[in-house]
């Protein structure tokens, strides 16, 4: 354990040579957190040093701010980068947690659309520390909390409600009384925690909608939805949620947002208390009254087309709502923003003869080619999940060459080696490792780390030598791009592929999927049976017996917001390769 751990200390110190704060710091976190449950104390320094590195970051972006104070980031890496350290300590230790939070920290993001850390921080850690993480949320919503923060803050209640109904009201109630406190509170806040309570879509018909948030425009204004009663609320929690709005509500609004926004939370939340709160409707109607002549034409129910009737429509369709529309919709575009819709809802549900027969309709030829080839991908797949491997070997011709059948090839030679058929599956590698050569640049690299995710655990040596030609792969992507982060976040801080992003402002962008979703959180390029698509921890155990092989071809690596993790990630497989069992502290009850 010694030597490796001394090994271990090494890495860090080449991790703390880097001069890339943010890389480091990235690092330094997941380092602290692989050495958590084997060293805490020096956990603990490797958590300090992270913290050392975030000061710079931040540092950084106050001086960035101040020569263009102008240009102000939409995204704060230092605040992103304080929620994974929170987290990360926290998972690892109250104490160690306690030690990295500075006294006078600040209670307000350093952007309305960053989240605050404790909230990032809570968001992580629900699933396996409840507690710390109902502590992390409470203090995020100290102070002033800002838009982002209050919109994450409702999602999380969402996810607590789940796990512990009367705990998630209670958050709720305590939140509600704190921004009652204030003077005059923003309305947009009191819709963002209505979300808790009320959603723009009917849950119990479509569930996926359950931990949901929609934003409307309003007036030039954006709106949070608040159309539907949320299954399983407390009467007497929607009660005092209205009595609390009524009194913000009463208080004036300091300019044009607030009035427009007061305005849009009354017009939602009057037919709510007519619903639950009888007594409470007319003082609600008196304040939709009282605004009405502050706030523009189109924002007021008698104005027709009238911006709040967007409030009240439907935010997603069953299939038979999105074939009777086809039928009665003349309009070629929206005819064919329709066949992809069905056939789009129909290939995430597994049903590819729905989804070919309405892809076949769309007009774009590139894009209908590569959507259908999208579907034949996930057949494909579902043939070998389903242990149907000649079929899926057959259905490999029809897909396109490059990337989207190498990974087909790669995720059939899983399967034949979880059969035992190691022979059968390298031949399938090797006819992958063929299709590296009409991969693109920007691709390559990440697909060579697919094919080695499945052939480290036939033949380690050949693994290594395929590691090489990765390696050099990222270092000439790197030359001319930024080394990838194909995620974009949004709200409620989860992460989509850019593919996804670019999909939902677009439909006819989907083949972004085929060419930039090869790693993205949610690309239907993903194999059950290829287990990494980057240099990760969980690639690099694979080679734990050559830990010092597998570093030496790393250390090849150029750019060094890539060589972060890498080193991190190294520490892993040296821990593993010494066959120490962690030692994991049981949470207290």
């Amino acid at each position: 354990m010694a030597q490796a751990l001394g090994h271990v200390r090494l890495l860090a110190d080449r991790i703390g040579e880097l001069r890339n704060h943010s890389a480091k710091t990235r690092a330094l976190v997941s380092l602290g957190g692989t050495l958590c449950n084997y060293d805490k104390d020096f956990a603990q320094a490797v958590f300090l040093r992270a913290n050392e590195a975030l000061q710079l970051v931040a540092r950084e972006e106050e001086e960035e701010q101040a020569r263009n104070p102008s240009k102000r980031p939409p995204f704060s890496v230092a605040n992103d980068l304080r929620g994974q350290l929170t987290t990360a300590a926290a998972q690892c230790d109250a104490e160690i947690a306690a030690l990295l939070r500075p006294a006078d920290e600040a209670k307000e993001p350093s952007s309305a659309n960053d989240t605050a850390p404790d909230l990032n921080a809570a968001m992580r850690l629900l699933d396996e520390k409840k507690d710390e993480a109902r502590q992390l949320a409470s203090k995020a919503m100290e102070g002033q909390p800002g838009d982002r923060t209050f919109q994450d803050f409702s999602l999380f209640l969402l996810r607590l409600r789940r796990q512990d109904p009367q705990a998630a009201d209670q958050l709720f109630l305590t939140a509600l009384s704190r921004l009652r406190a204030q003077p005059k509170p923003s309305s947009y806040h009191l819709m963002a925690l209505g979300n808790y309570l009320f959603s723009s879509m009917d849950v119990a018909k479509i569930p996926e909608s359950a931990n949901s948030i929609t934003f409307v425009i309003v007036g030039g204004v954006s709106v949070i939805s608040l159309q539907f009663n949320r299954p399983g609320n407390s009467p007497q929690t929607v009660r005092t949620y209205l009595e609390a709005s009524l009194d913000m509500l009463s208080r004036p609004p300091t300019d044009t947002r607030g009035q427009q926004l007061d305005y849009a939370a009354a017009y939602q939340l009057l037919p709510k208390s007519r619903e639950s709160a009888p007594d409470l409707a007319p003082a609600f109607d008196l304040a939709m009254k009282r605004l009405d002549p502050s706030v523009p034409d189109r924002m007021k129910p008698s104005a027709q087309n009238s911006d709040l009737s967007r409030l009240s429509q439907p935010f997603a369709r069953s299939d038979e709502e999105y074939e009777s529309d086809l039928t009665n919709t003349t309009d070629p575009e929206k005819r064919q923003a329709l066949f992809y819709q069905i056939a789009n809802a129909a290939l995430r549900k597994g049903d590819f003869a729905r989804a070919r027969k309405f892809a076949a309709d769309l007009e774009n030829k590139e894009f209908r080619a590569q959507f259908l080839s999208l579907i034949d991908f996930g057949e494909a797949g579902k043939a070998v999940d389903d242990s149907r491997l000649e079929e899926a070997l057959a259905a490999v011709k029809s897909l396109p060459a490059g990337v989207v059948r190498g990974l087909m090839l790669a995720n059939i030679a899983a399967a034949q080696m979880k059969k035992g058929e190691t022979k059968t599956g390298i031949a399938l590698l090797d006819a992958a490792q063929r299709e590296a050569e009409q991969v693109s640049l920007s691709l390559r690299p990440t697909f060579l780390v697919a094919l080695i995710s499945v052939l480290a655990r036939a033949d380690r040596d050949a693994a290594l030598q395929l590691l090489t030609q990765a390696v050099a792969a990222f270092n000439e992507r790197d030359k001319t791009e930024k080394p990838w982060d194909n995620t974009i976040r949004i709200m409620g801080g989860r992460s989509v592929s850019a593919a996804e992003a670019s999909l939902r402002s677009n439909p006819t962008g989907f083949f972004m999927i085929l060419t930039f979703g090869l790693s993205g959180s949610a690309s239907l390029l993903r194999a059950k049976g290829i287990e990494a698509y980057d240099l990760n921890a969980k690639l690099l155990r694979l080679f734990s017996a050559d830990a010092e092989r597998a570093e030496a071809i790393l250390s090849q690596l150029q750019d060094e917001a890539r060589i972060g993790p890498v080193l991190a990630a190294l520490a892993a497989a040296y821990l593993d390769a010494a066959q120490i069992k962690p030692v994991k502290t049981p949470e207290k009850q």
